[in-house]
């Protein structure tokens, strides 16, 4: 018996996951009611698949040009083609025709192999080809690419994938890319203003013939703080690409917070963004069986991820499910109860308590969910609100009843708002509250769409004091909220919240706004449209501006579609009237140009709208009247410029153009040395160009001013010194024969300066090199590696641009005196089930040619497979097993290189091929008078069941158990047995290992005897719970003493105590009942899976506890045919 325990602990391989259940267990408990908190994980496997037999391929080139491109008249390419196979096989290149010719070639040995570098020249015409090839001795030529002679017409331009603001989360990082579009070796400057975020990295490559350079900035301020981030090509102005904001921690943003219905076999939506780093996938969990899980899928939205999941109703009408989220870490978050709606009801766009201004009106919208016909009775308690409209119409095969009602009341009188089917009790909707003091102005009070992928802008301006800002929500899946910016306009907080139309053409959404202690209001309904009408207007002018009091605008606007479509022009409001229009027909499209002019006050706003003939007017921004011109600076922090150096500030004119500001420097330490001016989006810019020449640590303040204001301090720039490196080796050393090093040098000193690395004589050879940006610092690794005889030296120098070169220390070659060893892939014991192979590797380190030995011990396993390769200039030998053996069999591995001793590498058990799971229920007093007939008829192949809890006294004693045990025998269902422990002690755990042996004599459970360890009445916690060595003790205590006495034995917990209250790498000599309901399978291996609880939907006819529902089990071993076999 002690030999098949032996065999089976091999089998049983424990693993690792991330969710708790927690089982309510009382001195009267059982399993039968162990319950608990599952998510819908993803788990894994139970048996280990045999590995991918490996292959050895022949000797390629592998080559980083495999697309056609195009190179600049006069500019030059180069190739790289790396030969994977044995060193020495030199490829033949070939260009054809005379388009292009070879202009440079290199060689090096990169991680074993030789690498070799073409460079070509582009001499041809503009649109001349060439094929280009390469051919290794004995094999035919490959065919790479074709490359295109291009004109050198356009001057470069960067192309940023990241124009738009976005925030990233403290201490996390972000990469930009940003390709140069023109001739190649453009560098471009890279620039992060403030110290919100500082620049952790920077790579280079050549993607589709373009230079590619990817710019990695690091989160290193506070939540809020923010930087703009710049670009500039040599020779051009410096471009803003975005501001980014540091944010705290991620969030999940629900799209549904309140409880709602779907009717039976209708589908739902869920919109979940998480705000915070990308990858952070949420669990999304549904209680009970009413609904289930019908469909999800994943984008990216403004640079967070979005998850959308799909629910179905499949229960019965007013069967209920909570819905819950929870991100990795964080505690699960209940978002809302869903209902399965059945019969005739009112789906009301209107369920939340809101405000109408006096004397406004208000339009309920009520859809019945039913049969058609079915008039509902609409009330208004009191007399605050009058009913002053009401339509009806088919939507969707619904009767729909829009109500309209009306403030007449004084302001904070309020009225319910009732409905009420034929036949059913009245449903308060709402409560209707007449609004007075603060309000919001919205620009947007009319139904209206937007066309599918498509964005609309709301302004709400708050009429009231400052600082209340309002709730804007959107109710369904149709839109989606895309943006959000707030401004201060004429002394009131505005508000614009961007939608997108993410639904199905014809679906809508409500839009509210809610201000502190007041109501929502609704203020349209806006609908998803196709985009399908041919006719657009293309406007040059989409965001919100401002001009001067008496200055004119020309807005352009093309008709793109057939000709003789005339737009609406409207201004609203009396800010702006329109002073002129043109018309012109430009590559073949109609285009209109309408003039307007600031007629209003400072701070007078006016929308400006457009409309096609058939179509719905476009608001296109909103011009405001502008009062004294200020400048805008993109430079409002202090900062150093290092000596010979320059900077150029950026001054945008927000005012009438013509109003040139003074530019001021204080002191000597910096002097002006260039001025430019520009127009830009309707604005003066001023650049501004400053040179460092005074002496390291000099400031000088920076000021502007405008005509008639007084000067304005913008900032303080400083002179920095000279840079420095600062080397990690500057001590003489010895590296062995063919052994590498690698130095660390830190440029201290502004960024970009890289330092010549130098190696005298030929010891020593450069293998590698890399480049990063650590605390603000270019940080450079220099990688040598010993080449030359023993004894031999060389000396190492750093030189900084425009410096001297500085030695750092002398190296020297010694001999290689390290035996060969061998590094295995395996070195932990390890299971294969009967018929499958398994694969080792093993790499020789050391001199190549040094052929291991590999033993198995034993018949259990025989070589089936072997293969030589090398990799990274190491032999590595490849040597596959298969498991021919009986199950539980072992052979241990052994490796030998030549003249050392045989090493151990591990052992190696035949595991049981495993059949079909059985299908088993755990019992206890409280399933009460199990009735095993009828449990048997319904397909039980197993049953544990509960013989007692805690310590040896016979009032603990489980009351069903003598009877459970006799009529599984009569039956003739395999039976195990469990204890329910309350053991804080060993000597605890000695008396409940007693108990249990007493129950037990005279009896043979088929099934193993288990220590249910967990603490669900706090028995443990509330007298201090033991630590983990304890447990894990009083558990071995416990497994021992039934092993000793002829069964087999196991331990039962669940996910929270197998990871954070016992140590389970202490218990591989006994089986594993594992508690992870409301999976499709175990995410740990075990014999025994508790698979469902009653409240996850365990159900077992004849043996469902009173309140309904049992435990359920499945064990993946037959354990009698097992024991029998094994014994």
């Amino acid at each position: 018996m002690k030999g098949q325990f032996k065999k089976l602990l091999f089998i049983l391989v424990l693993g690792a996951a991330i969710q708790t259940a927690v089982f309510p267990a009382s001195a009267a408990d059982s399993s039968s009611q162990k319950s608990g908190t599952v998510s819908s994980a993803a788990s894994s496997a139970l048996t280990t698949a045999s590995a991918t037999e490996q292959q050895t391929a022949s000797t390629t080139i592998k080559s980083d040009t495999n697309s056609d491109f195009s190179v600049e008249q006069g500019k030059e390419y180069t190739f790289r083609f790396e030969v994977v196979g044995p060193q020495g096989l030199t490829p033949t290149f070939t260009i054809s025709g005379s388009a292009f010719q070879k202009s440079g070639q290199t060689q090096a040995v990169e991680n074993g192999h030789d690498v070799y570098y073409y460079k070509i020249k582009a001499v041809g015409n503009a649109g001349d080809t060439a094929d280009i090839y390469t051919q290794l001795p004995g094999q035919t030529a490959v065919k790479r690419c074709t490359v295109t002679v291009k004109e050198t017409s356009v001057p470069a331009t960067i192309k940023s994938d990241t124009n738009s603001d976005f925030s990233i989360v403290q201490g996390k990082e972000y990469t930009f890319r940003f390709e140069v579009v023109g001739p190649q070796s453009i560098t471009p400057t890279f620039t992060i203003s403030g110290s919100a975020f500082r620049k952790s990295g920077q790579t280079q490559t050549v993607e589709n013939g373009h230079d590619v350079y990817y710019y990695k900035i690091k989160a290193v301020g506070s939540a809020g703080q923010a930087s703009a981030v710049y670009t500039q090509l040599p020779g051009q102005t410096a471009v803003k690409r975005c501001t980014v904001t540091v944010k705290g921690t991620a969030s999940i943003k629900s799209d549904t917070n309140s409880d709602f219905s779907v009717e039976q076999g209708k589908e739902y939506t869920f919109r979940f963004e998480v705000v915070g780093p990308q990858g952070l996938t949420p669990t999304f969990t549904i209680s009970g069986s009413a609904f289930q899980k019908s469909g999800q899928t994943q984008t990216v939205e403004n640079g967070h991820d979005v998850y959308y999941y799909k629910i179905k109703a499949v229960g019965n009408a007013g069967d209920t499910a909570d819905i819950y989220t929870q991100l990795p870490g964080q505690t699960a978050v209940k978002r809302c109860a869903v209902t399965v709606q059945g019969a005739a009801s009112i789906k009301s766009d209107t369920n939340s308590d809101f405000s109408v201004a006096q004397g406004k009106e208000y339009t309920f919208r009520f859809e019945v969910v039913g049969p058609q016909g079915l008039t509902p009775t609409f009330t208004i308690s009191g007399s605050a609100f009058q009913k002053s409209g009401q339509t009806q119409r088919v939507e969707n095969g619904h009767d729909v009843y829009y109500y309209k009602i009306k403030a007449v009341g004084s302001a904070g009188q309020t009225s319910a708002v009732y409905t009420q089917l034929p036949g059913q009790t009245a449903v308060k909707r709402c409560t209707v509250t007449v609004q007075g003091a603060a309000s919001i102005k919205s620009d947007t009070n009319s139904d209206f769409s937007v066309a599918q992928g498509k964005e609309y802008t709301f302004r709400f301006e708050v009429v009231g004091p400052q600082g209340l800002t309002p709730t804007f929500t959107i109710l369904g899946s149709a839109f989606q909220k895309s943006g959000q910016t707030q401004t201060v306009e004429n002394g009131h907080d505005v508000y614009y919240y961007k939608i997108k139309a993410v639904g199905s053409a014809g679906q809508a959404s409500a839009v509210y706004t809610q201000l502190p202690g007041q109501t929502a209001v609704k203020r349209c309904a806006v609908t998803v449209k196709e985009t399908s009408v041919p006719a657009t207007i293309k406007s040059d002018t989409n965001s919100d501006f401002s001009i001067a009091q008496g200055k004119e605008y020309t807005f352009r606007f093309e008709v793109v579609g057939p000709q003789g479509l005339t737009p609406t022009f409207t201004i609203s409001g009396s800010a702006f009237r329109k002073s002129g229009q043109t018309q012109r027909v430009e590559n073949g499209h109609d285009v209109y140009y309408y003039k307007i002019k600031a007629v209003g006050n400072a701070g007078d706003t006016a929308d400006i709208y457009t409309q096609l003939p058939g179509q719905t007017a476009v608001k296109r921004c909103a011009v405001t009247v502008q009062g004294a011109a200020s400048i805008k600076s993109d430079t409002n922090s202090d900062f150093s410029v290092e000596q010979g150096k320059e900077y150029t500030f950026r001054f945008e004119v927000v005012g009438p153009q013509g109003l040139t500001p003074t530019f001021t420097i204080s002191g000597s330490a910096f002097q002006k040395s260039g001025q430019t001016q520009r127009v830009e989006n309707g604005h003066d810019v001023y650049y501004y160009k400053i040179k460092a020449v005074g002496s390291a640590g000099q400031t000088s303040a920076v000021y502007t001013q405008l005509p008639g204001q007084t000067a304005v301090k913008r900032c303080t720039v400083t002179v920095q010194g000279a840079a420095s490196i600062k080397s990690d080796t500057n001590s003489d050393f010895s590296v062995a024969q063919g052994k590498e090093y690698t130095f660390r040098f830190e440029v201290v000193g502004p960024q970009g300066l890289t330092p010549t690395f130098t190696i005298l004589g030929s010891a020593f050879q450069k293998s590698g090199q890399t480049q990063t940006v650590e605390n603000g610092h270019d940080v450079y690794y220099y990688k040598i590696k010993a080449v030359g005889s023993a004894g031999q030296a060389s000396a190492v120098y750093t030189q900084l641009p425009g410096q001297t070169a500085v030695k750092r220390c002398a190296v020297t070659v010694k001999e290689t005196s390290v035996p060969a060893t061998i590094k295995s892939d395996t070195n932990s014991d390890f299971s294969i089930a009967q018929g499958k192979e398994y694969t080792f590797r093993f790499e020789v380190v050391g001199p190549q040619g040094l052929t291991p030995t590999f033993t198995i011990s034993g018949s259990a396993f025989r070589k089936s497979g072997q293969t030589q390769r090398v990799e990274n200039g190491h032999d590595v030998y490849y040597y596959k097993i298969k498991a021919v053996g009986n199950a539980g069999d072992t052979a241990d591995i052994y490796t030998q290189l030549p003249g050392q001793s045989a090493v151990k590498s591990c052992t190696a058990v035949v595991k049981i091929t495993t059949t079909t799971p059985m299908k088993g229920i755990d019992v206890s007093e409280h399933n009460g008078y199990v009735d095993w007939d009828t449990a048997k008829a319904a397909g039980l192949q197993f049953a544990m069941i509960r013989c007692g809890y805690g310590g040896d006294i016979e009032s603990q004693d489980d009351a069903q158990f003598e009877r459970n045990v006799s009529e599984c025998e009569r039956l003739g269902i395999p039976w195990g047995t469990y204890l329910y422990s309350y053991a804080l002690t060993t000597d605890n755990a000695k008396s409940e290992l007693a108990h249990v042996l007493r129950l037990l004599e005279g009896k043979h459970p088929q099934f193993p005897v288990f220590i249910d360890m967990e603490d669900a009445d706090d028995y443990k916690a509330k007298r201090g719970m033991p630590d983990s060595e304890t447990l894990t003790e009083i558990m071995k205590i416990f497994c021992s003493g039934v092993k000793d006495a002829g069964y087999l034995a196991g331990y039962y917990v669940n996910l929270d105590w197998y990871k954070n209250y016992i140590n389970p790498e202490e218990l591989s000599d006994y089986l594993f009942w594992y508690a992870r309901p409301g999976l499709d399978e175990p995410d740990k291996t075990c014999s025994i899976w508790q698979s469902e609880f009653p409240g996850t939907g365990g159900s077992w006819d004849g043996a469902n506890i009173s309140s309904g529902g049992c435990d359920m089990d499945v064990s993946y071993v037959d354990f009698t045919t097992w024991k029998q076999d094994n014994t």
